[in-house]
């Protein structure tokens, strides 16, 4: 046995790398079982499968398959062979749902992916998004249903003598006030002076949303429209009438609100006097403060909710507005 008084103060050169090693080894251990053990035996040893398709995990424990345009143009058997492999180990992993987008080009391994148990989700000329899920847990399927509801914005252009615009177009004769679909990135408040802008010609001023419309059974019998009705009002009360889509808008002009109302030819409001009292209600406050709109006591009985800012904790850069009183 070797006595601890005997050895020398410094260690032999054979042992600080042992000690460094298992020091390593130890710290990795920890780090590694600090919060549970990996997820994957692939993340835990850093292995890559390169049968795989290439993928992203999302935070509901779903796979994104990425770009396989290249894979899928170039060998029909490799990218069918690894996108049944894939599905098979992801779903042995535990994953939930899968999405997968084909480009126009990979169009024609539609119906081997709709084999495999894919679901089309949505598309357009130039993609088709799949999706199916792998749970084995038989839950049932939590993958949203693509948007099936239209976003529009509307709008009352009132001015002080009691009047309003409204519109004919060629395809239906019925009064329309002016106003359409939301562009994407568009906030309702500036689509509708946008709307506005090309239907009658008017630059106008945004007050508020009115009120806030749903329609049931719109487009192909499977979707909603929903409409946000807005005030607005003439920046130059002078300016003319001179719509700049033409090939929409049909007719067009100033019609008293009494007559606009006893027309019942309009296809917003209905016949309903709470309805049409909103209209009448919006017509007197903005006569009332035509010159100090927006005064604290015009804004106190404005008959308008308001668009505000709204902060998001996590999407930072998100531009999001909450419309309220």
């Amino acid at each position: 046995m070797v006595s601890y008084e005997k050895c020398s103060s410094n260690p032999p050169n054979w042992l600080l790398p042992c000690v460094v090693s298992g020091a390593v080894a130890y710290i990795l251990y920890g780090i590694a079982n600090k919060n549970g053990s990996p997820r994957s035996n692939e993340s835990k040893m850093n292995v890559v499968d390169s049968k795989l398709l290439p993928h992203s995990e999302d935070q509901y424990k779903g796979i994104r398959i990425g770009d396989v345009s290249d894979i899928a143009s170039k060998d029909t058997q490799e990218f069918e062979s690894r996108l049944r492999y894939s599905l098979q180990k992801w779903t042995a992993d535990g994953y939930r749902g899968c999405w997968l987008k084909l480009d126009k080009s990979s169009f024609k391994h539609l119906s081997f992916c709709v084999s495999l148990g894919f679901n089309v989700h949505h598309g357009n000329p130039e993609y088709i998004m799949l999706e199916t899920w792998l749970s084995l847990k038989k839950e049932t399927s939590m993958i949203p249903q693509y948007a099936y509801s239209y976003v529009g914005a509307h709008s009352f252009i009132l001015n002080r003598r009691n009047q309003m615009v409204v519109i004919t177009e060629h395809y239906r004769p019925q009064l329309k006030i002016p106003g359409g679909a939301v562009d994407y990135g568009e906030h309702a408040s500036d689509a509708v002076v946008r709307e506005a802008k090309e239907e009658t010609g008017l630059d106008c001023e945004f007050l508020g949303v009115l009120a806030v419309r749903h329609l049931l059974e719109f487009r192909f019998g499977n979707t909603c429209d929903i409409s946000f009705i807005c005030l607005l009002r003439p920046r130059d009360v002078n300016q003319r009438l001179e719509p700049e889509h033409k090939n929409e808008v049909n007719e067009i002009e100033w019609m008293s609100i009494d007559e606009f109302i006893e027309n019942k030819k309009h296809i917003f409001l209905g016949t309903e006097k709470e309805n049409l009292d909103l209209l009448r209600n919006a017509s007197k406050w903005l006569i009332k403060f035509w010159d100090d709109i927006h005064s604290k006591d015009a804004q106190s009985q404005s008959p308008c909710i308001n668009k505000f800012k709204q902060t998001h904790p996590f999407r930072r850069h998100a531009d999001i507005a909450l419309y309220h009183r």
